[in-house]
């Protein structure tokens, strides 16, 4: 009876505000092909009305979803979805971008108006320094009274998972006009001194739509307070969408409909080697740097022949190497994709060049996945040869529940994370409370997934429940997805002159779908087709403890950890298959406010990457790292969240509470197919003048270290 109760009542209050609130145009639109877009008119916006999941904890979920869609117009996201994800409608997103970049390059002329970095580490950061060892984030968000986009490492030599210096690489502060634009996503370019260059060059987006190219043109101990940024290029792809134009790249106008005024970058990952004959049959042969860069546009303004608003974008951006302020030059810019569905937990790329994207649906909560995009040999344009590109050009239109592999002249696309066709189900809410995606060695797939829905109006939780298999939910945990099998290979079983019959492959090889983890069990879609890595806050889904995920012992790690729901977070795993997550990313008083006095970095080593799990480490008891000290380098038995913590967020002296961290990412190994203008060691050509040592070439010796 209470249940019906709050279901009469709750659509009550609908029913008034229905005829309080004037009738509005509605806008819609789906996944489709940028071919297919159709613009779709503006229209006025009816105040939004909360009665997501989270806040009707007496109704379950058919009765929550019934009441959701009738408190939204169709094909719109709930006001409450969008807050919880700290993504919040901003006055004139246009306004506040060019009055960013204003101010930034005044700031950069002028060194006035400068904050010193407030997080406490040591600022003794070389960043000449290679950076494949080193991780970028953001530090601020709204409420905080600085906002700054940060290199931090563990250099030291201690190996004690703490992070003992930092260097600013740009400064936001008293720059974002509005108090809710944030920096969102970052990635660290190949172009670095560590790798023969003469600068270092950055990448980094913001929550109104902005990509913004940063470079350091005298990289080394920089504790100027102008940060390490000397030259800015500001990329903002509503202009870019809607007017064809935008810090240095170009479009045909029109040619993708458009976009809000107001996008969030969710997604940054750089391919730091690529020819770049896809942008053109000029650069048929030219070796450079692809960022892929995708999009949330929350509203849609443009609709394809389904009448869906296209809400998601991946757009791939060309560079090519310059000099001085002009190392990343433009060279091309193509939107690769497009769906009506959300994208939250962003893009990464693997060592073989294939893109990963995550899909969420964000008004039904049926679910998410997700995909990868493979490049295959093409010919990129008329007068190009056959060749692979190490580049994704284009992705066919796909849904969550699409059967896949769907394929194009240059691309295979597989629904990664749903099973192989045929495969029980291709669709589950746990994937949709992923935030963050990453690849490690082997092309292993690591994600960072918040809690799953178990108690409504929980501010810790996901917005999506668990999969019923979890009969108490799941809790914060990362995840990882492997791919080696499914498939065999097509040279092992050839005809040959002593073996005229051809038997096909014999050696298994990947299929582009995750691999179930259960051994001699058929892939279950969200239950056994993962493997937990190390788990938080939340049930404990271990052996003997539940036996849901077959082959989870009850000695994989448990701690303190919180995954937020929400644009502020990150994953990244390093070349030691070190992996980092934030947990606790989101600003205190941002949406739920669901870890207002938590903002770190956890890393968690991998000594045996073959078992993708977590490694207990005892590096001090319950003590907090404080650099350069480690906490004492003394343990205390276990392996809690204080061994863990790798960088804590400054602490905002206004508020008095942590500051919001975003988007983690570290550099790249130096690639000699990439030419430089300085060697790896004294006399040595390869990577200057050749990007290949052959057998009996003297020159050297090769310094790699």
């Amino acid at each position: 009876m209470n249940i019906k109760r709050a279901a009469l009542l709750s659509m009550l209050v609908l029913a008034i505000a229905a005829l309080v609130v004037p009738l509005v145009g509605l806008r819609t639109a789906a996944s489709g092909s940028a071919t297919s877009l159709k613009p779709v008119g503006a229209t006025a916006k009816a105040p939004a009305v909360k009665t997501s999941a989270v806040e009707t904890p007496s109704l379950n979920d058919k009765q929550r979803r019934e009441v959701l869609e009738e408190a939204t117009p169709t094909g719109k996201i709930t006001a409450a979805t969008l807050e919880s994800l700290g993504l919040v409608r901003v006055a004139n997103p246009g306004q506040a971008s060019a009055r960013m970049a204003q101010r930034l390059q005044g700031k950069k002329k002028s060194g006035n108006g400068q904050v010193t970095i407030q997080s406490g580490q040591p600022t003794v950061l070389n960043a000449a320094s290679a950076l494949s060892a080193a991780l970028m984030t953001t530090i601020g968000g709204r409420d905080s009274q600085f906002s700054e986009v940060t290199v931090i490492a563990d250099w030291d030599g201690r190996e004690d998972c703490a992070a003992d210096r930092e260097q600013k690489i740009d400064d936001f502060s008293f720059v974002e006009s509005e108090p809710d634009v944030t920096l969102t996503r970052t990635g660290i370019s190949e172009h670095t001194v560590a790798n023969g260059f003469a600068e270092n060059v950055y990448y980094y987006g913001d929550s109104v739509g902005n990509l913004w190219v940063g470079t350091d043109t005298n990289p080394g101990i920089n504790v100027s307070a102008n940060g390490g940024v000397d030259s800015l290029r500001q990329v903002n792809i509503p202009s870019l969408v809607n007017t064809g134009a935008s810090g240095g790249f170009t479009i045909t106008a029109g040619s993708l409909g458009c976009t809000d005024d107001q996008v969030s970058v969710m997604g940054l990952a750089v391919q730091p080697v690529a020819d770049l004959s896809d942008f053109g049959l000029a650069l048929c042969g030219t070796i450079g740097e692809v960022v892929y860069v995708s999009i949330f546009d929350s509203e849609g303004c443009t609709s394809n022949a389904a009448n869906q608003p296209i809400r998601t974008r991946i757009f791939a951006f060309a560079f090519t190497d310059g000099v001085g302020g002009g190392a990343a030059t433009p060279a091309g810019v193509r939107q690769i994709f497009s769906s009506a569905l959300g994208n939250v937990a962003g893009v990464a790329l693997d060592d073989d060049g294939s893109l990963y994207f995550h899909l969420v649906d964000l008004i039904q909560f049926t679910g998410g996945a997700i995909f990868k995009a493979t490049a295959i040999p093409h010919v990129p344009v008329t007068g190009c040869s056959l060749r692979s590109t190490r580049v994704v050009p284009s992705i066919p239109t796909v849904g969550l529940t699409s059967v896949t592999p769907l394929s194009s002249a240059s691309v295979r696309l597989t629904n990664y994370s749903s099973g192989r066709p045929g495969a029980a189900g291709t669709l589950t809410t746990l994937f949709g409370d992923i935030v963050a995606i990453a690849t490690g060695g082997c092309n292993v797939v690591y994600a960072a997934v918040a809690p799953s829905f178990v108690f409504p109006g929980d501010a810790t939780q996901g917005l999506f429940p668990a999969p019923s298999a979890f009969t108490a939910g799941t809790p914060s945990m990362i995840i990882s997805f492997a791919d080696c099998s499914g498939a065999f290979d097509v040279c092992s079983g050839v005809t040959t002159s002593t073996i005229p019959t051809n038997v096909g492959g014999v050696l298994p090889v990947a299929d582009g779908y995750a691999d179930g983890t259960a051994a001699g069990s058929a892939s279950t879609l969200g239950v056994n087709n993962f493997r937990v890595f190390v788990l938080g806050n939340g049930p404990d889904i271990r052996t003997p403890v539940s036996t849901v995920v077959p082959g989870t012992p009850a000695s994989v790690l448990k701690l303190d950890m919180q995954i937020d729901y929400t644009a502020h977070s990150g994953l990244v795993v390093n070349e030691e298959n070190t992996v980092f997550v934030i947990s606790g990313g989101e600003p205190a008083g941002v949406g739920k406010s669901p870890s207002p006095m938590v903002t770190e970095v956890l890393c968690f080593g991998d000594q045996c990457p073959a078992d993708r799990r977590a490694d207990f480490i005892d590096l001090r008891g319950n003590t907090l790292p404080n650099p350069p000290a480690s906490g004492g380098n003394v343990g205390d038995g276990d392996s809690d969240r204080f061994d863990h913590i790798f960088y804590q967020a400054p602490i905002d002296q206004v508020t008095l509470t942590p500051t919001g961290l975003a988007g983690l990412s570290r550099g790249f190994l130096r690639y000699p197919w990439r030419l430089a203008p300085n060697p790896i060691g004294p006399g040595v050509t390869l990577g200057v003048t050749k990007t290949r040592q052959g057998d009996d070439d003297t020159d050297g010796p090769i310094i790699f270290e």
